[in-house]
């Protein structure tokens, strides 16, 4: 505190002399110019006294933390209380585990937290969050009490933590379900879909990634990816009771003209459990991109392809612009077969490129 006051004091001093020079290099200040007052000494003088008044803060604080116990390890010994800020340099696909206390500063790369529990507030923004929350640049989060959430790391990263955190960052994870694992073609989409909450989990346990994908699953996932939204009322459908766990996406989907159901003699059914074609599935990806606003009027020759003419003509033109964009892809260079199943690992591939534009 005394260098803090002796520099303020010499700040008051510094003051009358920018009043009295007269200009830079004047009669009345032939040796102190007041460009150099101003640009040059002034600065210092006030960074000196902003570092001086952080230090006793920081010292403060770190005091209050050592005689409170809370700079202590927890019982588990796996989180640690640091009362000032701590560089960490976190690789792609690692994470980092946060408790309540801890502040996060993100000054470099691309993450996101998930919500275990509790939820997550981005105090530069005054805005809260008890699911997903991407982290922006140089803003300040927090965890508030009775929570935890997990900072996953897009790429690399570098980040600033301070309060209860886990001391390393943890490495990739080898297996997400008990039926996924590293070694997997499509590890990373089902992980991208995990960590997004996309599909909807039974068990938690299981992915399932060779089972044919349903209705209901592709539309609840482009109902996650736009951020859950509250449809305006329940579609009609006879087969929907709006009990399903699907029933605010198709609702949604419904109103949003990304999905249409099938007639019957009284009105409508949606057959959430009918399995969805790779035709069936440019349709539905090309209806979302419209209401998205996004470009649909690139095309892709379907020429390679020797099984064209089993494609339905209602589809042709989506097909096009999905193969053209790069979202579907043949099963070979030379067969689409649009009649065919899409299994759930080949879906969560479909969403994660449709989201991330990633091949």
């Amino acid at each position: 505190m005394k260098r803090t006051a002796a520099v303020l004091v010499l700040l008051a001093l510094t003051l009358p002399l920018l009043t009295a020079a007269g200009g830079p290099g004047s009669s009345s200040d032939p040796l102190i110019s007041q460009s150099f007052l101003e640009e040059t000494f002034v600065p210092q003088v006030e960074g000196e006294a902003q570092e001086a008044l952080l230090t006793g803060l920081d010292s403060e604080f770190s005091w209050l933390m050592d005689r409170s116990g809370l700079g202590m390890p927890d019982d588990s010994g796996e989180f640690l209380f640091a009362s000032a800020l701590r560089k960490l340099d976190i690789p792609k696909g690692s994470e980092l585990a946060l408790k309540f206390g801890a502040r996060l500063i993100m000054t470099a790369g691309q993450g996101y937290v998930v919500t275990e529990y509790g939820t997550f507030i981005n105090v530069s923004e005054a805005a809260e969050y008890d699911d997903l929350c991407e982290i922006e640049l140089n803003r300040q989060y927090y965890v508030p009490e009775e929570s935890r959430v997990t900072f996953r790391a897009e790429t690399d990263c570098t980040v600033y933590v301070s309060g209860d955190h886990k001391p390393d960052t943890a490495t990739r994870s080898a297996s997400i379900y008990n039926d996924v694992s590293l070694n997997n073609w499509y590890y990373d989409s089902v992980r991208y879909v995990q960590e997004n909450r996309l599909f909807y989990d039974v068990d938690n346990t299981s992915f399932r990634p060779l089972e044919p994908t349903d209705r209901a699953t592709i539309v609840y996932a482009m109902w996650v990816a736009s951020g859950r939204p509250t449809p305006k009322g329940q579609a009609k459908f006879e087969d929907m009771t709006g009990e399903e766990y699907c029933s605010a996406a198709v609702s949604w989907a419904s109103e949003n003209n990304i999905v249409v159901g099938f007639a019957t003699e009284t009105g409508f059914e949606f057959k959430p459990a009918n399995i969805v074609t790779r035709e069936q599935i440019a349709v539905f990806m090309r209806r979302y991109a419209d209401f998205l606003g996004r470009s649909t009027t690139q095309r892709g020759s379907l020429a390679p392809f020797t099984d064209r003419d089993e494609m339905g003509s209602w589809a042709l033109s989506d097909l096009q612009w999905a193969v053209g964009s790069g979202l579907l892809k043949g099963v070979s260079e030379t067969r689409m077969v649009p009649k065919g199943t899409c299994n759930r690992a080949q879906m969560a591939t479909i969403i994660r490129r449709f989201i991330t534009g990633e091949g």
